[in-house]
């Protein structure tokens, strides 16, 4: 093949550079205990963090629908930060455990034909 190859270069009305991305961090206050070596569904028990109920922890991350990447309070120094469940993620897990129990919790005569149970 032979022949000329022209490029036509039309320069951006924008003359701002680009900006970095924003990152968003968002407070939440725990309100139950987590311990990701107990939690069977977390996808790496390596970057779970544990928290008790009252830890304030400093989300930064929530791309993921039900792992969010999180900083505890007072250890914004870590290299990276660790997950802990969405709080959708943690509610739909509360109304299966419901859902298992009967509704109220109570009710532990009900028969279990036709319910599923997940155990180590």
């Amino acid at each position: 093949m032979t022949g000329t190859l022209t490029f036509l270069i039309v320069p951006s009305g924008n003359c701002e550079p680009p900006r970095e991305p924003t990152t968003t961090m968002v407070h939440v206050k725990a309100h139950f205990d987590y311990e990701p070596e107990d939690d069977l569904y977390i996808p790496c028990r390596e970057l779970g963090i544990p928290f008790q109920k009252g830890d304030v922890l400093h989300v930064i991350n929530q791309e993921d629908a039900n792992w969010w990447q999180a900083y505890r309070e007072g250890e914004e120094d870590q290299t990276l930060a660790g997950l802990i469940p969405s709080k959708a993620f943690q509610q739909q897990r509360e109304a299966v455990k419901m859902s298992m129990l009967g509704g109220d919790g109570n009710n532990k005569e009900k028969s279990k034909k036709g319910k599923f149970l997940c155990a180590k």
